[in-house]
């Protein structure tokens, strides 16, 4: 008797670490899975490359349309290459973004410097406040390097450039009364 239940529990731990086998390779799968990008045909290819490069992608990305927003959220554009909307699951993307244009002009850098800005703003639909979102966009960045994806030069000078935005940060903050 006590062989059965040997062989029935060894049978059930099977039977289990099958299933979260399977369930653990289908939340992969599907965190893999395809994206909703909206945006123009030379956009949505970089956008698409962009994605290949993460961990895992959006549920939707789109490139706004500064003529379809209030004039005081169209000046931001100008000065963001991403952004979120509170309560929507979308990283949105400024057509004015430097970042943006380099990848459509087909430059390797200015694809994984759009992908760990993605990666950013999906770190805010997260829940994660500024200093967590850098973190996350810094440790992508910092595997791209390690890995050799981009020019370490660049890389690195990219690296510095994300660095100093803490230091802007903290002088900002502290000027406040």
């Amino acid at each position: 008797m006590t062989g059965s239940r040997t062989l029935f529990a060894a049978a059930g731990m099977m039977i289990v670490t099958g299933l979260l086998f399977l369930s653990s390779r289908t939340a992969i799968a599907g965190s893999r899975g395809p994206a909703v990008v909206s945006a123009d045909e030379a956009s949505t290819a970089v956008i698409d490359r962009a994605l290949s490069l993460l961990p895992h992608r959006p549920e939707h990305i789109a490139v706004i349309d500064p003529a379809t927003v209030k004039s005081e959220v169209r000046e931001t554009l100008f000065r963001v290459d991403a952004f979120i909307s509170k309560g929507q699951p979308v990283v949105y993307l400024s057509p004015h973004s430097e970042v943006l244009k380099g990848a459509r002009e087909g430059s390797r850098t200015h694809a994984y410097m759009l992908a760990a800005i993605i990666w950013h703003e999906m770190a805010h639909l997260d829940g994660a406040d500024e200093r967590e979102a850098q973190r996350k966009e810094e440790g992508l960045w910092k595997r791209f390097v390690v890995e050799r994806r981009v020019d370490p030069v660049t890389a690195l000078r990219y690296l510095k450039a994300m660095d100093d935005r803490h230091g802007v940060r903290a002088a900002a903050a502290a000027e406040r009364p």
